[in-house]
């Protein structure tokens, strides 16, 4: 019996697809991938860009006081809202060019009143806080939460401030305030004072100074000067001042160091031209509750003062930063 012959297997043959692929098609789809791969890049660009141009450059510290840090956009959310409280009519190029230094120092002193009150054992408490600003909003003591809260959330926006900037700033205040009374209370009961009168001239007629110098060295009285005095001058009579209350430090030595009866040259400051005359001084003359507000006042700025020795500042503001602060808020 013939055997049969086996058949030889047949290698396996791949499928071949339903339709060919269309070279064109694929062209196409290339293409349009490019395309939309580029136009991401390129938004992506944009965005990167606007972020790097626009936002970072508020998260910037323009100045810290210790340790309490001040950003480019902190400073112009203040700036708004200290250009909100100007009526139209008394803004001016100089007022505007001024202010972002203007906020910058009040930022420098409500930082300095928050690192270094606690050296007078004065502090506040989250519920004086909290106390200021229902007293602000007129809410009554004992109020519903929710009443307190989109109260708090109105004062907020109405800053223009984050939250916590704004109540940094209310503590800041606060605070400031304690310290003022701190210094008040502690004020010195008598002082020496001196009674005086002078001519203030306005900054820009230095020619009317001179010549109003001129009279009185020809003879003229002081008295009878200040009665005949030009437009751009005009005369102040102080009674008992005691020191730090004059409005430049040359005045106030003149003052302390000259014989009564006795006037000065041209004093020239930055806010006028000054002839002063001393009239009268008191080596210690008691002080009234006036006199001691001022004098706690006086205190205050001199405590300021001594704080740039203690605390240190870093101040990192550049021209670019203010002409952007300016730009963004107007």
């Amino acid at each position: 019996m013939a055997k049969s012959k086996q058949k030889e297997a047949q290698p396996a043959q791949p499928e071949q697809p339903a339709h060919k692929a269309d070279p064109e098609r694929a062209a196409r789809i290339f293409i349009l991938s490019g395309v939309g791969a580029m136009l991401l890049l390129v938004v992506g660009l944009l965005i990167g860009g606007w972020y790097w141009t626009q936002i970072r450059p508020l998260d910037k510290t323009v100045l810290q006081v210790g340790e309490i840090k001040f950003s480019l956009g902190h400073l112009e959310r203040r700036m708004s809202d200290e250009l909100s409280l100007i009526p139209a009519s008394s803004l001016s190029n100089e007022f505007l060019l001024a202010l972002p230094d203007s906020v910058l120092r009040a930022f420098e002193r409500e930082a300095k009143v928050l690192e270094a009150a606690g050296d007078l054992d004065v502090t506040v408490s989250d519920l004086e806080i909290d106390e200021e600003i229902a007293q602000r909003g007129n809410i009554a003591a004992g109020a519903e939460p929710s009443a307190f809260a989109a109260e708090l959330k109105r004062q907020v926006d109405d800053s223009g401030l984050k939250l916590d900037e704004f109540l940094q700033m209310i503590k800041a205040e606060l605070l400031e305030s304690k310290v003022l009374a701190h210094f008040t209370d502690a004020a010195a009961d008598r002082e020496p004072q001196v009674r005086a009168r002078w001519i203030v001239i306005r900054v820009d007629d230095l020619e009317a100074a001179e010549e109003l110098f001129a009279r009185l060295e020809a003879g003229e009285e002081f008295a009878a000067m200040v009665e005949d005095l030009p437009d751009s001058a005009a005369s102040i009579e102080e009674d008992w001042v005691p020191r730090g209350l004059f409005p430049d430090q040359a005045i106030e030595d003149f003052l302390f160091e000259a014989e009564e009866g006795q006037y000065s040259e041209v004093i020239s400051t930055l806010i006028g031209h000054f002839i002063v005359e001393l009239q009268e001084r008191d080596e210690d003359r008691e002080l009234d509750e006036v006199q001691k507000d001022r004098i706690g006042t006086r205190e205050l700025f001199i405590w300021l003062g001594s704080l740039d020795a203690i605390i240190e500042i870093e101040r990192n503001i550049t021209d670019e930063d203010r002409i952007r602060a300016l730009d963004d808020i107007l």
